[in-house]
């Protein structure tokens, strides 16, 4: 069984002002059921279509989603007996996702655009190890185009990963 969640035209505002600090026109995660017997988190899709994220540097060194952030100073860690949290995340999508970056202090911009990332699966169960997982991403930043893809192995203690990046 899988259980769906579909989000259409998400926002969420900045906390200065009435500008949107994420706007995301639709967000689908379907969750496995098995994700019960496995006591684990397996989704088989995540994808999420035309996000644009505006953030926004502050004279004062904050942010527009500062507040977000919490107490950066609290460095109480919390001991889990039973290990990391287990996960099988499959087919993600990013698609034709948008950044605004407003550094207010240097009084630049920076846009990225046409930002598309895929990648088939990621999981750290034991039995995926020692999968090599490919992920693709192309961006366009500043008007200069970016496109990389590659293999890894993320949770394998070789961590062997090997990337292509072309820009033009």
């Amino acid at each position: 069984y899988t259980f769906a969640c579909k989000i259409d035209g998400l926002s969420i505002k900045a906390k200065k002002g009435q500008e949107n600090w994420v706007r995301v026109e639709s967000i689908l995660v379907n969750l496995q059921a098995s994700s019960l017997y496995h006591k684990a988190l397996i989704l088989s899709a995540i994808k999420i279509e035309h996000p644009k994220l505006s953030a926004t540097r502050y004279s004062d060194s904050t942010y527009n989603f500062s507040d977000l952030l919490g107490n950066q100073n609290d460095s109480e860690s919390k001991d889990n007996e039973e290990g990391p949290l287990r996960f099988s995340l499959n087919n993600i999508q990013i698609l034709q996702g948008k950044m605004e970056v407003m550094d207010k202090p240097a009084q630049t911009e920076h846009q990225i655009s046409e930002l598309n990332f895929k990648l088939p699966s990621l999981s750290n169960f034991p039995v995926d190890i020692d999968t090599h997982v490919e992920p693709y991403f192309y961006a366009r930043v500043n008007n200069m185009s970016f496109e990389m893809d590659g293999r890894t192995k993320p949770f394998a203690e070789s961590r062997q990963t090997k990337f292509d990046l072309a820009a033009e």
